[in-house]
């Protein structure tokens, strides 16, 4: 999504930049997991040594880009806005891209409704424990599952019993709600005002 048109040579070694800036961090994953991005499969270590390989080949091509970008017959006036100017277009795409996953997040959820919703009528519906139509076949298949009836009373068995490792908590801090109680003069340990600069583009 491009709402301001800037110079092409900036902009194509700008995208050239995120382009590998993607594979970096590709590279940097499989190395520090030991397996590969896509499938998550364990690879050997003649693979890693390549993929050790790749990652110094891309980082010191990301180094040329920047000299290329420095080298540019623009003035640095120009290289400014016009990078300003993408900063803004990627600002768009991330902002239409975040709305698009929303989008799809509640388009699959109501999927997934209604597919709920047929089984369970074919279920209800089927007076055999088979169907064959023309072009399907529906077939009943009787089992069993595990069901909490309660999770309060099954988290303090777990507890007691020293199954912590059967329970997944996801803690993260709400760093907003955090940073209003500081302001207010709360302290906290492991908290520590750091002087920072950012980019404001208008």
């Amino acid at each position: 999504m491009n709402l301001y048109q800037i110079n092409w040579e900036l902009e194509s070694l700008l995208e050239q930049r995120e382009n590998l800036n993607a594979d970096i961090k590709i590279y940097e994953f499989t190395i520090e997991k030991g397996v590969d991005y896509d499938t998550g499969e364990l690879i050997d270590a003649e693979r890693l040594g390549k993929i050790k390989i790749a990652l110094e080949r891309t980082n010191f091509a990301v180094v040329e880009i920047i000299e290329k970008i420095n080298k540019l017959g623009l003035e640095q006036y120009e290289k400014l806005e016009h990078t300003g100017l993408y900063c803004r277009n990627k600002s768009a795409e991330i902002d239409a891209i975040s709305k698009e996953i929303k989008r799809l997040q509640a388009k699959k959820k109501t999927a997934e409704n209604s597919l709920e919703w047929c089984e369970k009528y074919l279920l209800q519906e089927m007076p055999d424990k088979q169907f064959k139509g023309q072009l399907i076949t529906l077939t009943k298949r009787e089992g069993k599952k595990n069901e909490i009836k309660d999770e309060s009373i099954l988290f303090k068995f777990l507890k007691k019993e020293k199954l912590k490792n059967l329970i997944d908590i996801k803690l993260s801090i709400k760093k907003n709600e955090l940073n209003e109680l500081i302001k207010l003069g709360r302290q906290f340990p492991g908290v520590e005002e750091v002087p920072t600069t950012t980019l404001l583009i208008k």
